[in-house]
Protein backbone atom coordinates (compact mmCIF):
# COMPACT_ATOMS: atom_id res chain seq x y z
CA UNK A 1 0.00 0.00 0.00
CA UNK A 2 1.35 3.61 -0.81
CA UNK A 3 1.78 5.57 2.18
CA UNK A 4 -0.36 9.05 1.52
CA UNK A 5 1.77 12.14 3.44
CA UNK A 6 -0.23 15.39 3.74
CA UNK A 7 1.27 18.65 3.50
CA UNK A 8 -0.45 21.16 5.27
CA UNK A 9 1.18 24.59 6.45
CA UNK A 10 0.22 28.52 4.89
CA UNK A 11 3.00 28.99 4.14
CA UNK A 12 3.75 27.63 0.53
CA UNK A 13 7.65 28.41 0.32
CA UNK A 14 7.78 25.57 3.35
CA UNK A 15 5.34 23.12 1.80
CA UNK A 16 7.22 23.54 -1.53
CA UNK A 17 10.58 22.40 0.99
CA UNK A 18 8.89 19.58 2.72
CA UNK A 19 8.09 17.91 -0.36
CA UNK A 20 11.86 18.49 -1.76
CA UNK A 21 13.14 16.89 1.84
CA UNK A 22 10.56 14.07 1.04
CA UNK A 23 11.61 13.52 -2.37
CA UNK A 24 15.56 14.02 -1.54
CA UNK A 25 14.80 10.93 1.30
CA UNK A 26 12.39 8.68 -0.71
CA UNK A 27 15.53 5.98 -0.84
CA UNK A 28 16.50 7.11 3.05
CA UNK A 29 16.77 3.36 3.85
CA UNK A 30 15.01 1.50 1.74
CA UNK A 31 12.73 2.23 -1.35
CA UNK A 32 9.78 3.41 0.15
CA UNK A 33 6.61 3.76 -1.88
CA UNK A 34 4.55 6.82 -0.77
CA UNK A 35 2.53 10.17 -2.80
CA UNK A 36 2.77 13.60 -1.18
CA UNK A 37 -0.94 15.70 -1.40
CA UNK A 38 -0.05 19.27 -0.72
CA UNK A 39 -2.04 22.48 -2.22
CA UNK A 40 -5.12 21.61 -0.58
CA UNK A 41 -6.53 24.42 1.19
CA UNK A 42 -8.17 23.88 5.37
CA UNK A 43 -11.10 23.50 4.46
CA UNK A 44 -10.52 20.79 1.38
CA UNK A 45 -8.56 19.36 3.76
CA UNK A 46 -11.33 19.33 6.31
CA UNK A 47 -14.17 17.75 3.33
CA UNK A 48 -10.94 14.83 2.20
CA UNK A 49 -10.79 14.16 5.94
CA UNK A 50 -14.66 13.65 6.35
CA UNK A 51 -15.23 11.85 3.07
CA UNK A 52 -12.16 9.33 3.09
CA UNK A 53 -11.03 7.21 4.99
CA UNK A 54 -8.12 7.89 7.03
CA UNK A 55 -5.37 5.18 7.16
CA UNK A 56 -3.04 3.90 10.02
CA UNK A 57 -0.14 4.33 7.29
CA UNK A 58 -0.61 8.12 6.69
CA UNK A 59 1.45 11.13 7.50
CA UNK A 60 0.41 14.52 7.96
CA UNK A 61 2.52 17.58 8.53
CA UNK A 62 0.38 20.31 9.87
CA UNK A 63 1.10 23.70 10.35
CA UNK A 64 -0.21 24.12 13.79
CA UNK A 65 -1.18 27.83 12.99
CA UNK A 66 -2.67 28.31 9.68
CA UNK A 67 -3.95 31.50 9.44
CA UNK A 68 -7.48 30.18 8.63
CA UNK A 69 -11.12 28.89 10.11
CA UNK A 70 -9.73 25.81 11.55
CA UNK A 71 -6.20 25.63 13.21
CA UNK A 72 -3.57 22.54 13.40
CA UNK A 73 -4.84 21.72 16.08
CA UNK A 74 -8.29 21.12 15.45
CA UNK A 75 -7.57 19.36 12.31
CA UNK A 76 -5.29 16.87 14.27
CA UNK A 77 -8.48 16.78 16.09
CA UNK A 78 -10.31 15.25 13.55
CA UNK A 79 -8.17 13.17 12.30
CA UNK A 80 -7.30 11.29 15.49
CA UNK A 81 -12.02 10.76 15.71
CA UNK A 82 -10.89 8.78 12.36
CA UNK A 83 -7.73 7.15 12.72
CA UNK A 84 -6.13 7.46 16.23
CA UNK A 85 -2.73 5.67 14.96
CA UNK A 86 -2.09 7.62 11.53
CA UNK A 87 1.13 9.63 12.37
CA UNK A 88 0.57 14.18 12.74
CA UNK A 89 4.02 15.61 13.24
CA UNK A 90 2.57 19.46 13.72
CA UNK A 91 4.97 22.32 12.40
CA UNK A 92 5.41 25.46 14.23
CA UNK A 93 7.79 28.36 14.41
CA UNK A 94 6.31 28.65 18.35
CA UNK A 95 7.10 25.60 20.79
CA UNK A 96 5.06 26.88 23.14
CA UNK A 97 2.19 25.98 21.86
CA UNK A 98 2.55 21.75 21.81
CA UNK A 99 0.86 22.52 25.40
CA UNK A 100 -2.39 23.11 23.71
CA UNK A 101 -1.59 20.15 21.29
CA UNK A 102 -0.98 18.36 25.06
CA UNK A 103 -3.81 19.56 26.59
CA UNK A 104 -6.24 18.20 23.31
CA UNK A 105 -5.59 14.69 23.63
CA UNK A 106 -3.93 14.32 20.21
CA UNK A 107 -0.68 12.68 21.11
CA UNK A 108 1.41 13.61 17.84
CA UNK A 109 4.15 11.23 16.21
CA UNK A 110 6.15 14.61 16.80
CA UNK A 111 6.90 18.17 16.75
CA UNK A 112 9.22 19.86 13.43
CA UNK A 113 10.46 23.96 14.78
CA UNK A 114 10.40 25.48 11.31
CA UNK A 115 14.24 26.32 11.05
CA UNK A 116 15.38 28.69 8.56
CA UNK A 117 17.52 26.46 6.69
CA UNK A 118 17.16 23.70 4.10
CA UNK A 119 19.77 21.67 5.96
CA UNK A 120 18.16 22.01 9.49
CA UNK A 121 14.83 21.05 8.16
CA UNK A 122 16.11 18.38 6.21
CA UNK A 123 17.68 17.16 9.09
CA UNK A 124 14.37 17.15 11.66
CA UNK A 125 12.64 15.67 8.93
CA UNK A 126 14.75 12.92 8.55
CA UNK A 127 15.58 11.99 12.11
CA UNK A 128 11.47 11.61 12.31
CA UNK A 129 11.10 9.46 9.19
CA UNK A 130 14.25 7.10 10.56
CA UNK A 131 12.48 7.07 14.15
Amino acid sequence: MITRIFILDDSLVFEKMIEDILEESRNLLIPWNFEIIKGLNVMQFVEFVKNNDIRSSDIFFLDIDLNAYYSGIELGEMLREKNAKCKIVYLTSHPNKAIAVINRNITPSGYLIKEFTYEKNKKNIQSYLLS
